[in-house]
């Protein structure tokens, strides 16, 4: 699924599900909402036109004496680069409403001719009200403001002001002349223009969408989808104008503090009376001001210098389905709660390597066992993992092998030190038979004794003649080998 047509523009798919018959919407209310749109796409091209005013922002160091200055300066450029790019996403996903009302309210016949007509007459009727929309401001028309106020932090890092300690007549005079407050109020009237455009034309759209809520006029099993679909839009469309007001609050209280700097600059480069007294004066000047206003100016206007959101409709936990076939209109993403059950359930490889681990440290401790000649076929093949697991002989014929399970708990329950012990490595009875003298392929005779006189000298081990779990390790019948283990 197309991540830009399911979280940032849904409304493609939400037509063609209309189209499917699973979204409906009233014809009247239908007709009242696409022109609403076709207002608010309107709007985005009259902000579209007016960009150019504010691609380069200037006033702030025109002849690039001040850093700090120019760097302000590119923060606002970079705003309104972004902008341009976000009024493009806007603009598909209103052109998009706008065919989705028109086709959801069945507004024209089923030609395609007669659906191109009928989303004409709604842009022509949206370009005859757009008419009547105050026009932008005009550069050199606005005032500067004296005492504009500080504009609320935005989040974004502060701009750090050069030192002004140290500093000559001259530097004070360059930095003073590169200061313009007028092109920074006309750029903050333009900022506050197009926001404002903007807010009026999608508040009377966000209200027909609202009311459209209000009335059921969504009908279909879709209705879900669009509803979240318009109101996320809406929602979206408020943080955009408001953070485009800010930027423009955050000009005209630049153009307020760069015109109190400009004035207690040096008026010349070279002072009247270089090494007097004026000149320090001078100097003494253009620092105060330098701290009272440039200084905490910069601050506050590049910590007001808002990210602009990308645009969007849809909430960002949610992604609208583009599939008729599909019968929910989201698809939620599996919370964290679900993620850690699923990392905290054991695998079946886990269980057996932890039941191989206990089974080897068992048959560790037993091998005397594994080896002795007078241990029965079941006991041995029982205590030695290595060997094949045949079926054994009993009581009622033959019978099924030890399973892995059972292997286990006979040999944790024989050996109780090996459910504890720390795993070590493991040589198997042949591994090991192979390496000492005797039989090839078979362990070294108990006490590394060899054959003497046809049978091997067998000494009995001591743990071996304890009786405890001996008859769950060996299965508790025949009672007949208890008599040949004990001897």
């Amino acid at each position: 699924m197309d991540s830009d047509a399911s979280t940032v523009n849904p409304w493609p798919g939400l037509t063609h599900r209309a189209r499917e018959g699973e979204l409906r919407l009233d014809p009247e209310a239908a007709r009242t909402a696409a022109d609403y749109a076709a207002d608010a796409l309107y709007a985005v091209f009259a902000v579209e036109d007016r960009l150019s005013d504010i691609r380069v922002h200037t006033g702030f160091s025109d002849n690039g004496h001040l850093n700090s200055a120019t760097t302000l300066a590119a923060r606002y450029d970079e705003s309104a680069h972004d902008l341009g790019r976000i009024l493009v996403a806007h603009k598909a996903i209103l052109t998009a409403m706008s065919e989705h009302f028109v086709v959801a309210g069945k507004l024209f016949r089923d030609s395609e001719e007669d659906r191109k007509v009928t989303i004409g007459r709604i842009a022509s009727g949206a370009q005859l009200r757009g008419a009547t929309y105050p026009p932008a401001p005009v550069a050199g028309k606005s005032t500067p403001p004296r005492d504009a106020p500080k504009p609320e932090p935005a989040g974004t890092n502060p701009i750090d002001a050069e030192n002004p300690y140290g500093q000559t007549v001259k530097w004070f005079y360059l930095a003073g002349a590169g200061m313009q407050p007028q092109p920074p109020t006309d750029a903050a009237a333009t900022w506050g223009w197009m926001a404002e455009r903007l807010n009026t034309a999608f508040t009377t759209f966000a209200g027909q969408l609202q009311e459209m809520e209000k009335k059921g006029a969504w009908t279909g099993r879709a209705i879900n989808a669009a509803i979240d679909a318009a109101n996320a839009y809406r929602d979206n469309v408020d943080a955009l104008s408001g953070a485009m007001r800010q930027v423009a609050g955050s000009l005209n209280y630049a153009s307020s503090w760069l015109a109190h700097t400009k004035v207690a600059m040096p008026t010349s480069p070279r002072p009247a009376e270089p090494g007097s007294a004026a000149e320090d004066k001078i100097v003494n000047d253009a620092i105060l001001a330098w701290l009272k206003h440039y200084e905490p100016g910069l601050t506050g206007s590049s910590l007001a210098i808002p990210i602009l959101p990308e645009a969007r409709s849809t909430p960002p936990e949610m992604r609208i389905q583009q599939s008729p076939t599909e019968t929910t209109d989201r698809e939620p993403k599996p919370t964290s709660e679900a993620t850690a059950d699923q990392r905290a359930e054991p695998s079946l490889d886990r269980l057996f390597s932890q039941a191989s681990s206990l089974l080897q440290q068992g048959t560790q401790l037993a091998q005397p066992l594994v080896s002795n000649p007078v241990l029965p076929p079941l006991t041995s093949a029982a205590l030695d993992p290595a060997k094949p697991s045949k079926p054994a002989g009993g009581i009622g014929g033959p019978g099924p092998g030890p399973t892995p399970r059972s292997l286990v708990q006979q040999s944790a329950k024989l050996f109780p030190r090996a459910a504890v012990a720390p795993a070590t490595p493991v040589v198997s009875a042949g591994t090991a038979g192979a390496m000492s003298p005797g039989i090839p392929g078979m362990a070294p005779p108990i006490g590394g004794a060899g054959m003497m006189g046809g049978r091997p000298e067998h000494k009995r081990a001591e743990f071996l003649s304890s009786e405890d779990n001996m008859d769950e390790a060996i299965g508790g019948d025949p009672v007949a080998y208890h008599a040949v283990l004990q001897q």
